[in-house]
C-alpha cells in the first residue's frame, strides 16, 4: 500500500468514526459528527481527487460495518459524496495570462446550496405517500423529540403542539442551512490547516474578493415567488430561498472584510463585528445577506474605493 493510499484510507476511517460518534447520543458527540467531513476535505485538498475517492469509500464501508446500511447510505449521500464533488471542482484550474485561475469559491458555495435544494426536493418526493407528506413526517419527528426530552407522552405536553406548529415549517430550512454552513466551515478549516503546514494543492480564496454569478439572483427571485404560492409549492419555495441566502450571506461578509481592510486595525474591527453579529443572531445574518444582495448589483466594494482583483464570474 502506497503512502498516499494509506493516508487516504486513514482519513476515511477517522471520518467514519466521527460520523458514528452520533450513536453516543450526547451533545458533544453531535459536534464530532459535524466534523466528519473535515478529514475528507483534508485528504482531497492535499492528496487530490483520486485519493479522496479511496477515503470516501473507506468511510462509507466502515460506517456500514459500524452501524447499518442506512447509515452508510446517509454518510455517502450527505457527507462523502458532496465532499468528493466540491473538492473535484475546487481543484479545477486553467492557465491564463501567465497565472493560474482556480474554480471560484463563490460557485462552490452555490453548489452546496443546489445540493441542499436537491436533497430537500428528493425528501418531498420520498415522503409524498405519507399523511401530509414531508411536513407530516417533520411534525411526527419533532413530537418524538419533545417526548424523549420531556419523558412524557405527547398528549400530556401542554403547548407542545403550538411549538411544533411554529418550528415545523422552518425545520427543513434550518437543517439544510446548517448542513451548508458546516460543510463550508469544514472545508475552510481543512484548507487553513493544510496551508499552515504547506500541504495545500490550491491557494486559499479570499473572502474579501468573493463574487457570485448574477444568474443566482434569478433563482432566488423564482424561489421567493414560489414561496407566495399555496403549499406545497410555497413550502418548497420558502425552504429553497433560505438555502440560496447562504451564498449571499458569505458575499455580505466579503463586503465587510473588504471594507475592514481599508481601516488601520482590520483584525480588531472584524473581531468586534463577529461578536456583534453573534449577538444580533438571525436579524444580523439577514442584514448581512441583504448587503450581499445589494453588493451583487451595485458593487459596494468598488463604490467605497476597494480595489481588488476579484474572482472569475
Amino acid at each position: 500500500m502506497s503512502r498516499t493510499t494509506f493516508l487516504a484510507a486513514g482519513a476515511g476511517l477517522v471520518s467514519a468514526f466521527l460520523y458514528l460518534s452520533i450513536l453516543a447520543g450526547s451533545p458533544g458527540a453531535l459536534i464530532l459528527a459535524y466534523l466528519s467531513s473535515l478529514p475528507l476535505f483534508a485528504a482531497g485538498l492535499s492528496l487530490g481527487a483520486a485519493p479522496l475517492l479511496i477515503a470516501a469509500v473507506t468511510g462509507t464501508v466502515v460506517t456500514g460495518v459500524g452501524d447499518e446500511i442506512l447509515s452508510a447510505a446517509m454518510y455517502a449521500g450527505l457527507t462523502a459524496g458532496p465532499v468528493v464533488w466540491i473538492v473535484h471542482l475546487a481543484l479545477l484550474s486553467r492557465r491564463g495570462s501567465g497565472t493560474v485561475e482556480w474554480y471560484p469559491a463563490g460557485r462552490l458555495i452555490i453548489w452546496l446550496s443546489a445540493l441542499a435544494s436537491g436533497y430537500f426536493l428528493a425528501a418531498v418526493v420520498a415522503f409524498a405517500g405519507l399523511e401530509r407528506g414531508l411536513r407530516g413526517h417533520v411534525e411526527r419527528f419533532l413530537a418524538t423529540i419533545l417526548e424523549k426530552f420531556s419523558g412524557r407522552p405527547w398528549e400530556e405536553l401542554e403547548g407542545a403542539r403550538v411549538l411544533v406548529e411554529v418550528w415545523e415549517p422552518l425545520f427543513p430550512a434550518l437543517v439544510g442551512v446548517s448542513w451548508i454552513v458546516m460543510l463550508s466551515l469544514n472545508g475552510v478549516l481543512a484548507q487553513g490547516l493544510l496551508v499552515r503546514f504547506g500541504r495545500n494543492l490550491r491557494p486559499s480564496p479570499r473572502v474579501a474578493v468573493l463574487q457570485l454569478p448574477r444568474v443566482l439572483v434569478l433563482a432566488f427571485g423564482a424561489a421567493l415567488l414560489a414561496s407566495l404560492a399555496p403549499s406545497p409549492i410555497g413550502y418548497a419555495g420558502t425552504t429553497i430561498s433560505a438555502y440560496i441566502m447562504v451564498p449571499y450571506l458569505l458575499l455580505g461578509l466579503g463586503v465587510v472584510h473588504a471594507l475592514a481592510g481599508k481601516l488601520p486595525s482590520p483584525h480588531i474591527v472584524l473581531v468586534v463585528f463577529y461578536v456583534v453579529l453573534v449577538l444580533f443572531g438571525l436579524f444580523g445574518l439577514a442584514l448581512i445577506s441583504g448587503i450581499g444582495l445589494i453588493e451583487q448589483w451595485f458593487n459596494l466594494r468598488r463604490r467605497c474605493g476597494v480595489v481588488y482583483k476579484g474572482e472569475e464570474e
